[in-house]
């Protein structure tokens, strides 16, 4: 959740940095937000409810995005990889709370015939759900040699990330942070920015997922970044990291203790010190007795030896060419079995998602569109009546964990019209099919969809894919 807002940014991902750079800078801040009264904006402050009450600045934030191949050595180990404007991570987008955003996204790849896309990931797009950046949902892939631009409205505040959503090129380098400003539950003098934790391999997505289907094992990075950049042990001594603190100041610093390491091998992890965070605005799902309610429950399981996973015997697999809002605008009612949809043809109803899973392995859950309640979760058989459901003021997240041999009850009501996916946000996961798709409201899609730019941008990815002989060979998101 963006509310909550993390001034230190841990992004778990691949990663690298081809132009090093620190990305700090100082904060600018609203009338009244000080070092010593950061709870305060403008007219607003921390016990604003955000979901109702937005600041209108009538400011727009335009930011010009270029995906290229680059050859890389964050860790020193040098190997092929994709970039934005140059360096991984890329730049960081910064907003006041209330801003609205305006991203280009120009694909310039030349080494490799990819499509590409950019997700903000967290950004509810309330209203926006063209500018959610998924292929085959909301969008054909953006092809080499031309720019998508997606619009949307800063109605949160707090630190996130965007990255690519086409295929694994998020694990290729193509992310960077977003940085909403507003008020802040603790005061502090100064801002200094996202720190970006990032998983790395020293092979390519592609030679990962090669390694993991022929050997019958899931993928593994063998490296991690700070920033984009790691310390190569057998590199030359005497370099030293400096961090400056000016006494008399405060600098802000979220303090969560993680012990991490790489692994090749299974590994494991005691997760009885987990702590639960507390949202600073306290706001609960409509009363359980009393609201309209839908209920749908999902079941994950393995197929084929970590080729494929599957939610309700179904590995979910859609078409880069023919994206489900294009389906929806062209009157598409009926879906096939991997497509994955659920359809939620009713506005303000609290819809409620039992996920379970008997493998033993964690997978952090993501939804775009909403923020959910998280209303039950833990390990063992989920008992529908029996298992209690937590309604008072539980935890708002769009990530959540589906423990292992456990499971996860969320719910959000049916506020966003859009096509919504729901997917576990390990990338090779999702490319072998952990995933499913909303339809909210198709009824009101069409009156918030540019049709042309749509169609567009599909019309061009078809005649790229073709002249190319690409070949879709995942999931489609």
């Amino acid at each position: 959740m963006l509310k909550l807002r993390s001034l230190v940014a841990a992004l778990l991902l691949s990663a690298i940095s081809a132009s090093p750079t620190s990305n700090l800078y100082p904060r600018d801040a609203c009338a009244g937000n000080t070092a010593t009264t950061r709870s305060q904006w403008c007219n607003y402050s921390v016990d604003t409810d955000y979901t109702t009450q937005i600041p209108d600045t009538g400011v727009t934030r335009e930011y010009w995005l270029e995906i290229t191949d680059v050859v890389v050595s964050p860790d020193g180990f040098t190997r092929p990889a994709i970039a934005i404007n140059g360096s991984i991570p890329g730049p960081t987008l910064v907003a006041d709370w209330g801003d609205t955003v305006v991203v280009h996204v120009s694909n310039k790849l030349t080494t490799s015939t990819n499509g590409t896309s950019i997700h903000f990931h967290g950004i509810r797009q309330r209203h926006s759900n063209q500018a959610d950046g998924v292929v085959s949902i909301t969008q054909c892939p953006t092809a080499v040699g031309e720019t998508e631009t997606y619009r949307w409205r800063a109605e949160q505040y707090g630190t996130t990330w965007y990255h690519s959503h086409f295929a694994v090129q998020a694990w290729e380098g193509v992310y960077g942070a977003i940085v909403i400003n507003g008020p802040a539950t603790a005061n502090y003098d100064e801002d200094l920015g996202p720190l970006i934790l990032s998983d790395w391999s020293r092979q390519t997505a592609d030679q990962l997922a090669y390694y993991s289907k022929r050997h019958l094992l899931p993928p593994f990075q063998d490296s991690g970044l700070i920033n984009g950049v790691n310390v190569n042990p057998n590199g030359a001594g005497g370099k030293r990291h400096t961090v400056k603190f000016e006494a008399g100041k405060q600098s802000p610093f979220d303090r969560h203790r993680r012990r991490s390491r790489p692994h090749r091998a299974p590994s494991c992890s005691d997760e009885s010190e987990h702590r639960t965070i507390v949202p600073h605005v306290k706001k609960s799902p409509k009363d359980l007795a009393n609201a309209q309610k839908s209920f749908q429950s999902v079941a994950l399981a393995l197929q084929n030896n970590f080729y494929a996973w599957t939610l309700n015997s179904t590995s979910t697999e859609v078409d880069w060419r023919n994206p489900t809002l294009t389906q929806v605008l062209n009157g598409q009612t009926t879906f096939e079995r991997n497509d994955g949809v659920i359809e939620l043809p009713n506005a303000n109803v609290v819809f409620y998602l039992v996920i379970h899973s008997l493998l033993p392995i964690p997978h952090p859950v993501h939804l775009h569109g909403h923020d959910f309640f998280v209303l039950a979760q833990g390990t063992g058989v989920y008992l529908p009546g029996i298992t209690k459901l937590n309604s008072n003021n539980p935890l708002r997240r769009d990530t959540a964990i589906l423990p292992g041999t456990g499971y996860l009850v969320i719910g959000f009501e049916t506020d966003n019209p859009g096509t919504w996916l729901l997917h576990c946000h390990i990338g090779f996961h999702v490319t072998q099919g952990f995933a499913l798709q909303f339809i909210e409201r198709r009824s009101e899609i069409p009156g918030i969809t540019d049709a042309g730019a749509l169609n567009k941008t599909c019309a061009d990815w078809r005649a790229y894919q073709d002249a190319n002989g690409i070949h879709q060979d995942d999931s489609g998101v």
